[in-house]
């Protein structure tokens, strides 16, 4: 036979439109000694229709041939149309059973059931053992409470399980021994895990908010798309993206904060002061050299001197700043014993190029770093005592010592010294800081 050999399909049952009187139903049991003639589903026509009328036989009841071809045809026409059959108790009885491998329509019309046994009298749609889902069509609500779900077999039919609820503890998602696949969507809300397994087997856990396409063998519950988040960033099984991932995807880590501010960042005052460890002086001063923040020395003519403060013979004195002897003498600024070479630093610490003299809150027998890029000159005192010293440090390493004996004058004591870009310095000495102002 050939898909071209299709028959003609039956539009309707044979004897659609004869009266009542012109077509029968046909009864099951025999009607042999009832009603003489009348065909039954068990005798079909009886003996005496066969009979000669002249011999004493009955003619065939013509209702009941209408009746006979109207009930095959009227199926034959259900399933032209594509109709199937739900489950049916009496005929069930009458058949004892359906076969193995039947198939038959929930009475919900979403999907087929196909029996797994011989004999099968039991009901799918309620539960029955012995049938397996096919075919079904739409989407089934989970209402997810307490610790354990047990789907019916109905519930579990649907390919796509939406979970709803509020959890107040973990819970099993217990789905029959099917062998089929799921789309499960976990709307749940709070805090708390499902794990979707069979009775007596494992399962897998279905992570909130998101889709999980899962399937079962039977026997376990497992993830369909497992062979593709096998691993990920170590990680296995339903997995959410983290800063680790972020990171190594970038190859660098993104910056996201700075000091506790997000998005587009400028930096202030506190950045300065963190990044330094201290909080440097507000600058002040004019002229071409500055006027000094305090009186190093307790002598008002020494700070505001004009020849020391603004003195434009000293700023910018050819002889003392640019004079070619002064700043590449071989001897005094490019040798390699003297680490502040004029090497064309923009800023020299010299007071030549807008520095200016920064009173700041320093303490002795403390190390401290020159942040900039070019030289500082540090300046300290101290009051005097007898046998009273200051001794400073670049680099750990001792660069000057100063010693003064108590003359009884009140007097202070004090140090100079010029620190290298990056360097640490430390001045020590036994008595208190007073007065410690730096050249940048």
């Amino acid at each position: 036979m050939q898909s071209s050999n299709i028959p003609s399909k039956i539009p309707l049952p044979f004897g659609y439109a004869a009266g009542t009187g012109y077509i029968n139903p046909i009864p099951v049991a025999s009607q042999i000694g009832i009603v003489n003639g009348r065909a039954s589903l068990q005798d079909g026509f009886p003996p005496d229709t066969f009979i000669p009328i002249s011999s004493g036989g009955v003619p065939p009841w013509g209702g009941d041939m209408n009746g006979i071809l109207n009930e095959i045809t009227a199926i034959q026409q259900w399933q032209q149309a594509g109709g199937f059959f739900p489950y049916d108790a009496a005929f069930s009885s009458a058949v004892t059973g359906y076969p193995l491998g039947a198939v038959i329509q929930s009475t919900s019309h979403a999907g087929f059931w196909i029996s797994t046994a011989e004999n099968n009298t039991s009901n799918p749609d309620t539960g029955g053992a012995g049938w397996v889902p096919d075919a079904w069509y739409g989407n089934q609500t989970i209402a997810i409470s307490g610790s354990s779900i047990t789907l019916t077999n109905i519930q579990a039919a649907y390919p796509i399980l939406t979970l709803t609820g509020t959890m107040t503890t973990s819970c099993n998602l217990i789905i029959p021994n099917f062998v089929g696949k799921w789309i499960i969507s976990n709307a749940t809300t709070g805090a708390f895990t499902i794990q979707a397994k069979t009775a007596g087997g494992s399962g897998v856990n279905i992570a909130q908010g998101a889709s999980t396409y899962i399937y079962g063998d039977g026997t376990n519950i497992y993830f369909a798309n497992s062979s593709q988040v096998a691993s990920f960033n170590g990680r296995t099984g339903t997995v959410t993206l983290n800063s680790t991932d972020v990171v190594n995807a970038l190859g660098y880590a993104p910056m996201v904060s700075f000091n506790g501010r997000n998005g587009s960042v400028t930096l202030n005052s506190t950045d300065v002061t963190n990044a330094l460890g201290y909080t440097p002086p507000t600058p002040s001063g004019s002229g071409a050299y500055g006027t000094w923040l305090i009186n190093i020395t307790g002598n008002a003519s020494y700070a505001t001197n004009a020849n020391y403060a603004s003195s434009a013979g000293y700023a910018t004195n050819a002889g003392t700043a640019t004079n070619a002897g002064y700043a590449t003498n071989a001897g005094t600024a490019t040798t390699a014993s003297n680490a502040l070479a004029l090497n064309g630093q923009s800023k020299l610490g010299l007071g030549i190029t807008g520095e200016i003299w920064h009173g700041v809150g320093r303490a002795f027998n403390t190390g401290y770093v020159n942040p900039y890029a070019y030289p500082i000159v540090v300046s300290a005192t101290s009051t005097c005592s007898s046998g009273s010293s200051i001794t400073s440090y670049v680099n750990g390493q001792q660069i000057t010592f100063w010693q003064w004996q108590f003359n009884g004058c009140g007097a202070y004591g004090g140090a100079i010294l010029i620190v290298p870009p990056g360097a640490t310095y430390q001045l020590n000495c036994g008595q208190g800081v007073q007065n410690w102002v730096e050249l940048y």
